[in-house]
């Protein structure tokens, strides 16, 4: 039996291409010089995968987030920061490891809580629920550093130059300005309520480029202005205005007063200051009341009546570049300085009832604006109220119950609108808003309770706005 065996296994062993062995070696062979199988499958699996990072690595990846120190990771411990890795915007973090962080990443500049905040528009630009002042980011802006309340008058078109207010009985105020659309029209608003209309008075040609507005015992108002180089009156009856021309000789420069309703209108011709009143529905002549008499050119003029409806006014030299100040007694027109020479800009010129005039007005030279109160004929008290204001000094004061002076101004070097007040005591001035260098024409009234409100143009938004003290 055991040789039969061996029989066997010997004819097997002769037999060609039947031996087990060479055909392991030859598919063995085969396979390693393709590299089609096992070689090619597990160097794909490296690559793929990275299950032999480690051991390829010259770096240790601790937060196994794909990149290690050396190549770039700003933080191992966390596989939430790594260079590639998509910025969250909220939450402090470098997500992409570029040492900028959040709305600093410019990945942030389209995101929502990237926004800047518009401190003024009433929307929560930057989405984190705090709207306008109430938001920090405008902690350092003028508007939200001030004691008023802004709102907005008037955006429609480029609105709210040479502006006028007055108040009601029950202080509701009334504005007239321009809108400058390339002939000057003039607007009206008001705001009985919440909220503000506006509409226009006349649209005439450069309708609007000087206003003045009182407020009738009816408590309409009535608006003086100037429509291309003629003085105009308009009367609201609480449905329509009447207008009428009240000179045909200039009407730059208006001031309008009201004696027992009836309109007093000074203005100036060119180089001449003029009055013109109306008796009943009809206009007077014109009084010439400084050409004659000082051979100059006279502007800025304003008009006041004492109680006893004596005129008085304030107005500018500008041949002499002088404050003047002219009242008209039982023997005509009188007429003294207030400033030396060195005035640039307007005046703005008040009246107590029973008391002296007061005028303010800026300084080119000594870049100041200047109070002054007169104290006997040819005599005036100066003070300085504010310096280094830029050129161009635009003003207008009025007059608290203590007789006290309210001055709200602007000038193209602050590009601001101030509010400066004296106490009786102390002068404190506040800014308000920032409108640019061509901004501001401030107007101001005081109401019942000797509380400021203003109104003036904002240059940056071509916009008519409005503030009011907060008690």
């Amino acid at each position: 039996m055991r040789l039969l065996l061996l029989l066997l296994a010997s004819l097997l062993l002769a037999c060609p291409g039947t031996q087990a062995t060479d055909d392991d070696d030859a598919t063995v062979s085969d396979d390693d010089d393709s590299g089609d199988d096992d070689d090619s499958s597990i160097g794909d699996d490296d690559d793929a995968t990275g299950d032999d990072d480690d051991a390829t690595k010259s770096c240790n990846d601790v937060d196994q987030d794909g990149v290690c120190l050396e190549e770039g990771d700003c933080d191992d411990n966390d596989p939430d920061l790594f260079p590639g890795n998509t910025e969250d915007c909220t939450d402090g973090d470098d997500q992409d490891c570029d040492a900028l962080a959040d709305c600093a990443d410019s990945d942030c500049a389209a995101a929502t809580v990237c926004q800047t905040e518009d401190c003024e528009n009433g929307v929560d630009d930057n989405d984190d629920t705090l709207v306008d002042c109430d938001d920090p980011d405008c902690t350092a802006v003028t508007i939200c550093m001030t004691d008023f309340t802004v709102t907005l008058v008037d955006d429609a078109g480029d609105v709210g130059k040479n502006c006028a207010i007055a108040l009601s009985s029950t202080d509701v105020p009334h504005l007239s300005y321009m809108e400058d659309d390339g002939d000057g029209d003039l607007k009206y608003a008001t705001r009985p309520a919440a909220t503000w209309a506006t509409e226009t008075v006349d649209d005439g040609i450069f309708a609007g480029t000087s206003s003045s507005i009182q407020i009738g015992s009816d408590d309409h108002p009535r608006i003086a202005y100037d429509q291309f180089g003629a003085a105009w009156y308009g009367v609201w009856d609480g449905a329509n205005w009447t207008l009428t021309e009240a000179s045909p000789f200039g009407g730059e420069d208006v001031s309008l007063a009201l004696s027992f309703d009836e309109p007093s209108i000074l203005h100036h011709d060119g180089d001449l200051l003029m009055l013109v009143a109306q008796t009943g529905t009809t206009w007077g002549s014109n009084d010439n009341i400084t050409g004659s008499a000082t051979a100059s050119t006279e502007h800025f003029g304003e008009l006041r009546f004492d109680p006893d409806f004596i005129p008085h006014i304030g107005f500018v030299n500008t041949n002499f570049y002088r404050a003047r100040y002219g009242w008209n007694d039982t023997t005509g027109w009188q007429f003294e300085d207030v400033s030396t020479l060195d005035i640039i800009g307007g005046v703005s010129f008040a009246l107590e009832p029973f008391g002296p005039p007061h005028m303010v007005y800026g300084t080119l030279l000594t870049d100041e604006i200047r109070y002054a109160v007169r104290t006997g004929t040819n005599a005036w008290t100066q003070q300085t109220i504010a310096s280094n204001t830029g050129a161009f000094k635009e003003l207008s004061m009025q007059l608290d119950s203590a007789g006290n002076p309210h001055v709200a101004w602007s000038s193209a070097g602050t590009a601001q609108v101030h509010y400066t007040w004296f106490d009786g005591a102390t002068w404190t001035t506040q800014a308000i808003d920032d409108v640019g260098s061509q901004g501001g024409n401030p107007c101001l009234a005081l109401d019942a309770a000797d509380n400021p409100h203003l109104a003036y143009y904002d240059a940056d938004t071509g916009s008519l706005k409005f503030a009011s003290w907060i008690p």
